[in-house]
């Protein structure tokens, strides 16, 4: 393509979007309900009132989409690419940034951090101020953040 006069920036950008795509690919398939969710898709559809997707982000939320690590290499000025570990596998999602993948109904409560690659499945709640790490947190779950505040005296 980049032969056919496409520029350097429209090449990165198709690539991109291919690999975004394979990435959707593969998390539509790990988080598969079979059955369940093609009737949900059914009935969503028959009601046209009713989105399909559906995400709250509460005040404060952020996705973040460049990683903490991800210095320009000196030698070819890029930066690394976001991969992910799910169920001990590694995938590389050909992105250098990335933000978060939520799945339908996805609810995040005031101030949650959300770093690159984070891939959330459908119903999750994410409390208030929990910052999760990129991969995969699993449909139907509720994501907190757990710390003890110690009082202590002053000297």
């Amino acid at each position: 393509d980049y032969r056919r006069g496409m520029s350097l920036d429209d090449l990165e950008r198709l690539l991109a979007e291919r690999a975004c795509e394979r990435l959707i690919a593969e998390y539509t398939h790990l988080v598969d309900h079979g059955e369940a969710a093609r009737r949900f898709e059914l009935a969503s559809r028959a009601q046209p009132d009713q989105p399909l997707h559906r995400v709250n982000l509460g005040a404060g939320t952020k996705l973040s989409n460049l990683g903490i690590l991800s210095a320009k290499d000196r030698t070819t000025g890029r930066r690394p690419t976001i991969k992910l570990t799910i169920e001990d596998q590694e995938y590389d999602t050909g992105l250098t940034k990335m933000g978060a993948i939520l799945g339908d109904d996805v609810q995040t409560g005031c101030n949650a951090v959300l770093n690159p690659g984070c891939l959330i499945g459908p119903r999750t709640l994410v409390y208030a101020n929990t910052s999760l790490r990129k991969g995969y947190h699993p449909a139907d779950s509720i994501l907190k953040l757990r710390q003890n505040v110690r009082v202590m005296g002053r000297e």
